[in-house]
């Protein structure tokens, strides 16, 4: 008889978004609207949704930000999880057509303040957003046949969560993560938004 002790887990919160439908973007055309200091090629609106967006308006832009902290806030109180939170300058989103992609990260420096949580909500055409842990050290432990043993969680080097539109995660902000280049990727937009939670 044994106890296997996972120690130290990352939490990764993850829920469906009741108003998702209200949510509905036609595709447009693939561009390439790249932030500062990123390395990659997406359609990025970071670190905010201006109000002359020709993606999403204002007013949309405004609801679905409230609708999201709305249920945000309900699934941490019913968490045990501090709920007195705002987004950190708002959401933004990332359109990815074919062979577009963006680099490994963390929402840890951003211009505005210390990140409590960090979040993506996957709106169309989801796939996998790839989650790195923290150290490589585990590496050193590894055998062959670890992934049929009891403890094969503990020596991935990266994990995709299966999403579905509609979808939303919240993670830790130190927690790097990446969309890979997929070139299999549809002539159709995937879409995202992505936000920062900070406590009040």
């Amino acid at each position: 008889m044994y106890k296997l002790h996972n120690i130290f887990p990352t939490p990764i919160l993850h829920f469906a978004f009741s108003k998702h439908k209200e949510y509905f973007f036609e595709d447009i055309q693939k561009s390439e609207r790249v932030p500062p200091g990123w390395n990659c090629s997406i359609n990025s609106s970071y670190p905010f949704i201006t109000k002359n967006d020709l993606f999403i308006n204002k007013k949309k832009a405004e609801c679905l930000k409230n609708d999201l902290l709305l249920e945000i806030k309900e699934l941490f109180k019913s968490s045990n999880i501090p709920s007195n939170i705002s987004f950190n300058g708002g959401l933004w989103y990332n359109i990815y057509h074919k062979n577009q992609n963006q680099e490994r990260h963390n929402h840890l420096n951003t211009h505005n303040g210390r990140n409590f949580w960090s979040g993506i909500y996957y709106n169309k055409n989801s796939s996998p957003t790839t989650f790195y842990p923290l150290s490589l050290m585990h590496r050193t432990s590894k055998f062959d046949g670890y992934e049929n043993s009891i403890v094969k969680d503990s020596f991935y080097d990266y994990v995709n969560i299966d999403v579905n539109d509609g979808d939303v995660i919240i993670f830790p902000p130190y927690l790097e993560h990446e969309v890979i280049l997929n070139k299999n990727f549809s002539d159709e937009m995937r879409v995202t938004f992505s936000f920062n939670i900070i406590m009040k």
